[in-house]
């Protein structure tokens, strides 16, 4: 279960030592992602909404965000 919209990232929490995003993408139609970590968020680029989250069929479907520094040279999951 993901946690509810509009929810905040505790920084004291050994799991978000070190997070340079936090997407849950949770937001169900709208055309952005937002980041808990930091205040910047995501384009949804031609993927669809499904009560379940984001799909993307193929093609030229993905989720733009902006450019951090933490991602330069450095391994990272989405």
């Amino acid at each position: 279960m993901k946690p509810r919209l509009g929810a905040k990232i505790n920084p004291r929490h050994p799991l978000a030592k070190g997070l340079v995003g936090c997407w849950l993408m949770n937001e169900g139609g709208v055309s952005r992602n937002f980041d808990l970590a930091k205040p910047s968020s995501g384009q949804i680029v031609s993927a669809s909404w499904t009560p379940t989250g984001l799909m993307f069929d193929g093609g030229e479907k993905y989720v733009s965000f902006p450019h951090q520094r933490a991602f330069d040279g450095n391994a990272f999951t989405f």
